[in-house]
């Protein structure tokens, strides 16, 4: 029996190999699927189907070219309308691979062509759902990633996928979520570990206690995080079809070589570690975001498609691994990366900026307009007074709100964040901006004033 599991850290995505007897399923793969032909090799093994439990919005899909590869059949159920060729499953079907069995479970809700797989088996001791989005530890996928006209509908059908086939399941079957801890499909936050059972969410979920459908889906559309900026242009990349994947080894350039891209309209994606090193000193107009965490995600938010992308990174493994994250979200235009990084740039005749930081004492005794790039949730915790709250996913599309004359204070929890959010206002032009050191956890600790109101 084979049964393994492939995570995708920053994105907190799962991808599933099931099978037995030389022959496995895939479900849910990621883009770069030389992950995936390596298991079979070292399994020995042959993928015989490859499964979307629905059309992703936080991850481009590597479904379409590992079918290609493998020659495996594709399957996607009949509602995602996906504009590229595949098998439509419907409720009820069946397919195998080897002794396994796989039921089709349609459960709309976190789309409208989600669904789950209950795998079934003489090896195994209980029945496992591949969950997809719809059930997650701790958590339900959230109903809101095809537009907030259409939320309170698809939380209607969450309710009935829950209530009238998934809580129905026997309490010993083994749930194997399509997302884990990180990432921002859940309707809340999704718990840790990597599986639950259906008896342990019908405990402990706060989406699958007994409710009534209207008390249900009022409840979930008001508990919705901010919905990622990025997610409409994945999703839509997924149901036309992704393109086959380009070579995601970025070549090194001299500084020379990178200058002359930037000239000719790259952008300079700066994904060294440290905030602290790119404050010092990085590519005048570059953008930095953490390459920890959900990084390709948010790089992004500040990368427009089409325009060819030249990294600072501290090696040519760190540019591999950013270009890889990058493809994963649909970003595929890598030319490469700065061999000698803002060093090479500076010999090259390229400009050096810095970063100005701000304490939270000269914030107050100036009186700095400070502009708040955490998430919703964390302003409503608490955040400085006359404060502008700007998600960080959304300040590309706010920029206009932003004024361009007055001194500004970017702030954060801690300092990451918002100097992603420096570097990005500074590379549009408003220069009178200063990181907030330390962030809003500095700005309580000196004992700041505190506004808890939700403006």
């Amino acid at each position: 029996m084979i049964f393994e599991t492939f995570n995708v850290a920053g994105l907190g995505c799962n991808s599933y190999m099931v099978g037995s007897d030389g022959e496995v399923v895939v479900v849910d793969p990621q883009r770069d699927i030389d992950v995936y032909l390596k298991a079979a090799e070292r399994l020995h093994v042959r993928i015989i189907a490859v499964v979307e439990t629905h059309l992703h919005a936080d991850h481009v899909s590597g479904g379409r070219d590992l079918a290609a590869a493998t020659g495996a059949s594709l399957h996607v159920h009949e509602a995602a309308h996906a504009a590229y060729p595949h098998r439509a499953m419907r409720d009820g079907d069946m397919m195998r691979a080897g002794s396994m069995s796989f039921k089709v479970i349609h459960t709309p809700g976190h789309t409208p062509e989600s669904v789950c797989l209950l795998v079934e088996s003489r090896e195994l001791s209980a029945p496992r759902l591949l969950s997809g989005d719809t059930l997650f530890v701790g958590d339900v996928g959230r109903p809101d990633l095809t537009g907030n006209e259409a939320a309170r509908g698809l939380a209607s059908m969450l309710y009935k996928s829950l209530f009238e086939k998934v809580v129905k399941l026997r309490d010993d079957v083994v749930v194997y979520p399509g997302h884990g801890e990180g990432s921002l499909c859940g309707s809340r936050s999704i718990g840790g570990g990597a599986t639950t059972t259906i008896g342990q969410e019908r405990r402990v979920n706060h989406a699958m206690q007994p409710s009534s459908e209207s008390a249900f889906v009022d409840r979930i559309i008001a508990g919705l995080p901010e919905p990622p900026a990025d997610f409409h242009r994945i999703k839509q990349t997924n149901r036309s079809g992704p393109a086959p994947l380009r070579s995601i080894e970025p070549r090194a350039l001299t500084g020379a070589e990178a200058r002359e891209a930037v000239t000719k309209g790259a952008v300079v994606l700066d994904a060294r570690p440290k905030p602290a090193t790119f404050a010092a000193g990085h590519v005048a107009g570059s953008v930095w975001v953490c390459p920890e965490g959900p990084f390709a995600t948010r790089a992004a938010w500040f990368t427009p498609r089409g325009t060819p992308i030249v990294l600072v990174v501290d090696s040519d493994a760190a540019a591999r691994n950013a270009a890889r994250a990058l493809c994963r979200v649909g970003v595929d235009e890598v030319l490469g990366w700065i061999q000698g990084g803002v060093d090479a740039w500076r010999a090259a005749g390229g400009e050096v900026a810095t970063v100005a930081e701000v304490s939270p004492a000269t914030i107050a005794s100036k009186s700095l307009r400070v502009i708040d790039v955490r998430e919703t949730h964390e302003w409503q915790a608490g955040h400085v007074d006359g404060a502008t709250h700007v998600p960080l996913g959304r300040l590309a599309e706010r920029l206009s709100e932003i004024d361009r004359k007055t001194p500004l204070a970017v702030m954060c929890a801690s300092g990451n964040r918002s100097i992603t959010a420096v570097s990005f206002l500074r590379a549009k032009g408003i220069t009178n901006v200063q990181n907030a050191i330390g962030g809003f956890v500095a700005w309580k600790e000196s004992q700041k004033p505190v506004s808890m109101a939700n403006k």
